[in-house]
């Protein structure tokens, strides 16, 4: 049987008023736990930009959140919804991507599909950063 309140956004009010308290906490202590670690991140790029995204994507969880408790026009939430979360889309994924890119340059091309098989001796081997 469907939900009579699925495309009701204040039906979702106490989730979401839940869901922004936690994400609002996480993002806090993972900004502290980022802080206290500073010179790790500054030594290895690739968990620098891990923690940028990291942070960005609690973030993006945390303005989604509050753009649902907002009160506002259905139509209007879901195009405001669609269009952050293609930005965050591109904002998070384009430094992850570039990294990823950067960790496995030495690595033939043949080499990089076999590693996605799920038997343990064709994996490549992680070259440290």
């Amino acid at each position: 049987m469907p939900m009579p309140n699925a495309y009701h956004p204040e039906a979702w009010h106490e989730l979401y008023v839940t869901l922004g308290g936690a994400i609002a906490a996480l993002t806090g202590l993972l900004f502290v736990a980022t802080s206290l670690h500073a010179e790790q991140f500054a030594k290895t790029p690739h968990w620098g930009r891990r923690a940028f995204t990291n942070i960005f994507a609690l973030i993006g969880a945390l303005i989604e959140s509050i753009l649902v408790l907002a009160p506002q026009p259905p139509d209007l939430l879901g195009v405001e919804l669609i269009v952050l979360n293609l930005s965050l889309l591109l904002l998070l994924m384009v430094p992850l991507i570039r990294s990823w890119i950067e960790t496995v340059a030495g690595f033939p091309p043949l080499r990089l599909l076999g590693s996605v098989s799920l038997n343990p001796d064709r994996l490549a081997p992680i070259r440290p950063l």
